[in-house]
């Protein structure tokens, strides 16, 4: 049986003292993982910055955005796959799990064909609504047309990855991201650097991760299956499986099989979407400021990913230890989990933040050697370095409520926020330039923190977490 993260102490003492612990096992891997997982959007935009032409900088500014938010629009995949797994380990349901996991695969490989099929209507649409310069616009597509080829491996590792999360086994997710980086990054430098290849170069080499990355995670999943039942084979649904009845085996066409799995990534692609177009807001209006404003913005926008994916690691701990409490039945657990998280992506963010100030002279001028885009970076610099304090109590929310299976209330939470608070801050500060677009983004994070919060405080008076 898979190790728990939380043991009954043999003198009877109640689990809980182990919070503290328990959160940081799981967030240190996390953590490492998401900062290597930075390399990619990083290390394109450092190598292109110091080109002769800023064309190449925001091409892949555009095109590295529709990918990254089309792949972050499908991270519900994760999400719900982490929730699932984390459940099931608390219910000491092998069997479940490993059907959890084969619906998620079947359900990622089905949406990266799908993003395959319309990767250019997608583009289109992208550089209608930009109104990029023609040159800008060419490259862009390009690049994103070379990346969206490697969605299907994409989709399947976020779904392995956030397995492995919910089962309290981040170390398997870091060994995954950290190989299909390091993949990235040698071949950014020699596509890039060594060969010349500029914009399809970065593609190239994200590509070949990607797969790469899924030849990893296929083999860390077989590793998994004999760590946990040595030489037998795979067996789901309690009988041997065969390879030519799998689909009656795993269930993978009953429908009915589906109805949780499909509930929870429904609220959560809704929700996701809806972060989405605030960000898409965001580039659209950057792309109308002019090339150097749309190239500093995708410098500042690829910190705040950075800082996106810190404040991920402990909410990723959140969402395996909230699962495994309401799998397990431990209400005593899960309070005591959720206040502990809570102060803990506090610090992370508090730390982060005096970080950015911190590096506020050098980071400008690794990205780019551009003097107009170095400028523009510094000006609105002080936008980035204090959103992790405002944002922190948006990210260890969301992950308690994807652990609790909240995901409706989350869904309702981000639909309001986008259309009370955000669309109107975005539509009435656009007179004020881009500082206006970086203010609308502020008043998003609080107005939705501060109502993820007040329900979070309402589920606990009334005893509904489970």
């Amino acid at each position: 049986m898979v190790r728990m993260s939380v043991r009954q102490h043999p003198d009877g003492a109640h689990p809980s003292v182990r919070v503290a612990p328990d959160i940081w096992r799981l967030t240190w891997p996390m953590l490492l993982a998401n900062l290597s997982a930075v390399a990619m959007g990083l290390v394109d935009t450092a190598l292109l910055g110091h080109l002769e032409s800023a064309y190449y900088m925001a091409a892949v500014a555009i095109g590295s955005t529709v990918v990254d938010l089309l792949l972050w629009g499908f991270g519900f995949l994760r999400m719900s796959t982490t929730a699932l797994a984390a459940r099931t380990l608390g219910a000491q349901d092998e069997g479940g799990a490993w059907r959890a996991l084969a619906r998620s695969v079947a359900l990622a490989g089905l949406l990266g064909a799908l993003l395959i099929v319309l990767r250019a209507p997608l583009m289109a649409a992208v550089n209608a609504a930009l109104a990029a310069e023609p040159a800008v616009e060419q490259l862009a597509a390009l690049y994103a047309g070379i990346r969206i080829t490697g969605s299907p491996a994409s989709l399947f590792c976020i779904v392995v990855a956030g397995w492995f999360v919910g089962r309290q086994r981040p170390s398997v997710t870091l060994v995954l991201v950290v190989v299909a980086n390091l993949v990235n990054l040698v071949l950014d430098v020699v596509f890039i650097v060594g060969f010349g290849m500029r914009v399809e170069g970065a593609a190239l080499a994200a590509l070949i991760a990607d797969y790469t990355a899924l030849a990893v995670a296929v083999l860390l999943l077989w590793r998994e299956w004999r760590r946990i039942h040595g030489g037998r084979r795979l067996v789901l649904g309690g009988s041997w499986h065969q390879w030519g009845n799998t689909w009656r085996r795993v269930g993978l066409g009953d429908l009915s099989a589906y109805r949780e799995l499909l509930r929870i990534n429904g609220d959560l692609f809704l929700r996701t979407l809806c972060l989405q177009i605030c960000f898409v807001l965001f580039l659209v209006a950057s792309a109308g400021q002019g090339t150097a404003i749309l190239a500093a913005n995708n410098v500042l926008l690829q910190l705040l990913v950075v800082t996106s994916l810190v404040l991920d690691s402990p909410a990723h701990a959140l969402e395996a230890l909230v699962g495994w409490s309401v799998g397990a039945g431990d209400r005593a657990y899960l309070h005591r989990v959720v206040r502990s998280g809570l102060w803990w992506c506090a610090g992370f963010a508090l730390l982060f933040s005096l970080s950015l100030q911190l590096l506020a002279d050098p980071l400008p001028r690794l990205f780019s050697n551009l003097p107009e885009v170095v400028e523009a970076t510094r000006l609105y610099y002080q936008w980035l370095v204090w959103i992790p304090l405002v944002a922190c109590w948006c990210f260890a929310l969301d992950g308690v409520f994807i652990g609790a299976g909240q995901t409706r209330a989350m869904r309702n939470i981000m639909v309001l926020t986008l259309l009370l608070a955000y669309l109107p801050a975005y539509i009435w500060l656009r007179d004020l330039g881009n500082a206006g677009l970086w203010l609308a983004l502020y008043v998003m994070y609080v107005v939705r923190g501060v109502a993820m919060l007040w329900h979070a405080r309402r589920l606990g008076r009334e005893e509904r977490w489970f």
